[in-house]
């Protein structure tokens, strides 16, 4: 179970980076981290830049870093346009069964 859970949603641009930064180091340094990418409708390359980063600094650090995207989402294109899944782990959402 992830320490962190983070869940970003929207259009996220460059004038977002810093702040995305700020917020994913502090998670990194909590611990094992989750994020909930599903609401994201887009996502320009330097806040995707930013959670690349994360992703290694928590790989450095011995822990996770999981970024929920399903495989049609605006993240999972993003990171297949610029060749980056090898960099940043992307998990499809569960889907929550509903059913009794």
């Amino acid at each position: 179970m992830p320490n962190v859970e983070i869940a970003l949603t929207g259009d996220l641009n460059h004038a977002d980076s810093s702040d995305l930064l700020e917020v994913l180091i502090e998670a990194v340094d909590e611990g094992d981290c989750l994020i909930d990418a599903t609401e994201v409708t887009k996502i320009d390359f330097g806040p995707l830049q930013v959670m690349v980063s994360a992703s290694l600094d928590a790989a450095a650090r011995a822990r996770t870093f999981t970024v929920l995207a399903s495989a049609d989402s605006a993240v999972a294109q993003a990171v297949s346009l610029h060749a980056l899944g090898a960099q940043l782990a992307l998990a499809e959402p569960v889907a929550e069964n509903n059913e009794h």
